[in-house]
């Protein structure tokens, strides 16, 4: 099992949360620079933060190496989504014609922790043709966003 950090609150100082649109969320975290803090950092390889208005989604945060300033200890994320797709397998050849989103995007993710929840009614029967040719899945993905002109979200 990968590690996942928790934090309790008494330690936070302050949380933010980037979101930009087809593009990967950051986390940024403060906390006082307490002992058991550190020992849970040594281990811990992901933080997830809960989805606003849901009970069971979360956004998961690759953490990147900390940095402690006196009493504060700065934890930094980059979320997990874009950092499988960036570093995973590449696409060596995949030529879709006339394909639609759910065919398109369900041939990128394949293999991956992600699925497609929901495609818009508008352009689920819009179709693409195109060619991924050793490319990273996330460039794919990217290309095919920019494409068929859609917004993607990963939780």
């Amino acid at each position: 099992m990968t590690p996942i950090m928790t934090l309790p609150k008494r330690v936070m100082i302050e949380a933010i949360e980037t979101h930009e649109i087809n593009v990967a969320k950051t986390l940024e975290v403060t906390v006082r620079a307490k002992k058991e803090i550190l020992a849970a950092l040594e281990n811990a390889r992901y933080a997830a933060t809960s989805i606003k208005d849901s009970n069971s989604r979360y956004t998961m945060y690759r953490l990147a190496p900390y940095t402690v300033d006196g009493p504060r200890l700065y934890i930094t994320g980059l979320e997990k989504f874009y950092d499988d797709m960036e570093y995973m397998d590449y696409i060596q050849d995949y030529r879709p014609t006339n394909r639609t989103p759910l065919e398109i995007f369900t041939k990128l993710f394949e293999g991956s922790d992600f699925n497609i929840n929901y495609i818009n009614p508008q352009i689920e029967n819009r179709t693409i043709s195109t060619n991924f040719y050793y490319i990273s899945r996330l460039e794919a993905l990217s290309k095919a966003v920019e494409m068929f002109g859609v917004e993607i979200e990963a939780f």
